[in-house]
């Protein structure tokens, strides 16, 4: 949990983000320079079980969420803002229905569990000042931090009692014991799943009469992957991403022994198992407790999942704003109801090129291409300036083998970002594809005018520090002699 990294001295001096749900943990990507609502209000942005979401809290996580990523990604695409918008809604909803549940049962956060928190994290300060200069930058009170903390350890406290599991002596041993085997695969031709469970007990028949495994593997065998190495598929455990039926079979077998045909999906198989891992000896017992951590905070996640996922679909969540409503329709592939919600969005604010590349992406996935384009060439009407917008349409007229206009774009898209090494680099390759020598030319010359721009930054930069040091180093040097003359004074 959050609070917890901040325990630390690795701090993160980004924005203060509190209650952060293990389940809700889709990685955000914040965007661009569209920030903070100044004029948003009371209006209610969506309701979790009556509880409403206003727009004044939504807009502040928002803005924290992209000061966060932008500290530590770079400036994002303004194209990625309603993804980012709305992972921060749903991040949101998940935080309010963890505190219900919490109140629900009954959790408490004492004053002094809270004042731990606060002490561990003015622990990466080396003054008040500098703690409260933090707080302060943070647009944040004592008391709101106070308020944020005790939320996140109710909601800690919670996780853990939902995911408290019991790891036994036998889950380890399962866990740690291995198996290497070879496989002979009898497909089923035309379905006929009886001709192939007869030719597998012909070929096990052969094998227990003395003929060898690995050679019959090699001529019966449907599987190409392992049919030259006699089958051998090597080491496995329990938890292999292996058709059940086959590990089972698998480790029910002694070393040398020859199963049964054992249908799969893919056909009946013999199986040999030729070494084992038992769990037992010093290995074993080195290991024991990481396999015990892994399974424990494996059935967690797997326990937290399942209680959430009941908990989402027993709440009451209704959202008010069209374009994130939109957003949660396509999430929810109802591509029909985006549409309607995108358009109403588009209404209230017909100036945003966005909603319309929003639009068009869904136009796409309905197999509506020409509304699709219009979308997109609207959006780029409306967001000229914005050279993302330019490549987008300009893939697009590539596509559908406009290239004349695709090249036009592209030209256009390079011209409104001269310093963007990546938009540059790209621009090449489709150039490339274009077959446009010139144009290929042009933004070499261009990533090239980056690349000597941050060297120059950078020997800049270095020719900074060394005059900085060699100040710091004469200072040091002058105060030494000073010191020496006045110890040499009688």
């Amino acid at each position: 949990m959050f609070f917890r990294a901040l325990r630390n001295k690795r701090l993160m001096k980004g924005v203060l983000i509190v209650v952060v749900v293990a389940f809700a943990g889709t990685l955000l990507y914040a965007g661009g320079n569209i920030f903070y609502n100044r004029g948003a209000t009371n209006t209610v942005i969506a309701k979790v079980n009556g509880q409403a979401i206003k727009a004044q809290e939504f807009e502040k996580r928002y803005l924290d969420t992209v000061r966060y990523y932008e500290q530590y990604q770079g400036t994002i695409p303004n194209t990625a803002v309603e993804e980012l918008r709305y992972y921060t809604l749903q991040q949101l909803i998940n935080n309010k229905l963890m505190l219900q549940k919490a109140r629900q049962a009954k959790i408490k956060v004492t004053k002094d569990e809270i004042n731990a928190e606060i002490a561990a994290i003015k622990e990466n300060f080396v003054t008040d000042e500098e703690y409260e200069y933090w707080l302060s930058g943070m647009g944040l009170t004592d008391a709101e931090l106070r308020t944020m903390i005790s939320e996140n350890l109710a909601v800690e406290k919670l996780y853990d009692s939902i995911t408290k599991v019991e790891i036994t002596e036998e889950d380890i041993k399962k866990a740690y014991e291995q198996v290497k085997a070879s496989h002979i695969l009898i497909e089923p031709v035309s379905d006929n799943w009886e001709a192939a469970r007869m030719q597998a007990e012909r070929v096990r028949n052969e094998i227990l009469k003395g003929k060898s495994f690995e050679e019959l593997a090699k001529t019966n065998s449907a599987d190409f992957q392992t049919k030259d190495m006699g089958g051998n598929v090597g080491y496995f455990g329990r938890d292999a991403q292996m058709d059940p039926n086959f590990i089972e079979a698998a480790f029910k077998l002694k070393v040398g022994e020859i199963s049964e045909p054992v249908r799969t999906s893919y056909g009946y198989h013999l199986i040999k198992v030729t070494e084992r891992i038992e769990a037992e000896g010093e290995e074993f017992e080195n290991a024991k407790e990481s396999i015990k951590a892994q399974l424990e905070a494996r059935a967690a996640e797997t326990r937290f999942t399942e209680w959430y996922q009941q908990v989402m679909a027993d709440a009451k969540i209704v959202v008010n704003d069209p374009a994130l409503r939109a957003r949660q329709f396509v999430a929810n592939n109802q591509l029909p109801q985006a549409v309607s919600q995108y358009q109403e969005a588009i209404e209230k604010n017909p100036s945003d090129p966005y909603l319309h590349l929003s639009l068009a992406s869904v136009y796409k996935q309905l197999d509506d291409p020409d509304r699709s384009l219009r979308e997109l060439e609207e959006a780029v009407r409306l967001g000229y300036t914005d050279a993302e917008l330019h490549l987008i349409l300009g893939m697009e007229y590539m596509d559908r083998k406009m290239n004349d206009k695709a090249a036009q774009e592209f030209r256009t898209a390079s011209g409104l970002d001269l310093y963007n090494y990546s938009l540059h680099y790209q621009l090449k390759e489709l150039f490339n594809q274009l077959d446009l020598p010139d144009d290929v030319k042009v933004e070499e010359e261009r990533m090239q005018e980056i690349i000597a721009a941050y060297e120059a930054q950078q020997k800049a930069y270095e020719a900074q520090q060394k005059a900085y040091e060699e100040q710091m180093k004469a200072l040091e040097e002058a105060q030494k002699s000073q010191t020496d003359d006045s110890g040499s004074q009688p």
